[in-house]
């Protein structure tokens, strides 16, 4: 069975207070603040991909397919794409991208959703 789901995602519903615990470490990455380089501030003003979280903030539809091996997540902007095994597979060994190398798995009725290997840069603040 496919699933599609289109949801409007955006930096207006954005709160900190509902994001899930981060690793050791993570949230300083996560909010790491502006620098005035806007190579490593704002990326989109050099073409490249916004990068993640910015991504799923933007507020802009986004496309979620479900099948019952993947997760696929279309951003309307950018026509960004990431395929997300849910097999429970083990990262692979790849060079940092900039939505990272996401592996899924179920638990019970519960998504979760590992991500790895981001770029620097592209992590918002």
């Amino acid at each position: 069975m496919i699933r599609t789901l289109f949801c409007l995602c955006g930096a207006t519903v954005f709160d900190r207070s509902r994001l899930p615990p981060f690793k050791p470490g993570g949230e300083a990455l996560f909010y790491e603040p502006r620098t005035g380089d806007p190579r490593h501030d704002e990326p989109r003003a050099f073409c490249m991909p916004s990068g993640f979280p910015s991504g799923m903030l933007a507020p802009y539809p986004v496309q979620l397919v479900h099948t019952p091996g993947w997760l696929v997540i279309v951003h309307e902007f950018q026509r960004m794409t990431r395929l997300i095994p849910l097999d429970g597979r083990p990262h692979r060994d790849v060079e940092p991208t900039f939505y990272g190398d996401s592996v899924g798995r179920w638990e019970g009725d519960t998504l979760v959703i590992v991500s790895k290997n981001f770029v620097r840069w592209s992590i918002d603040d």
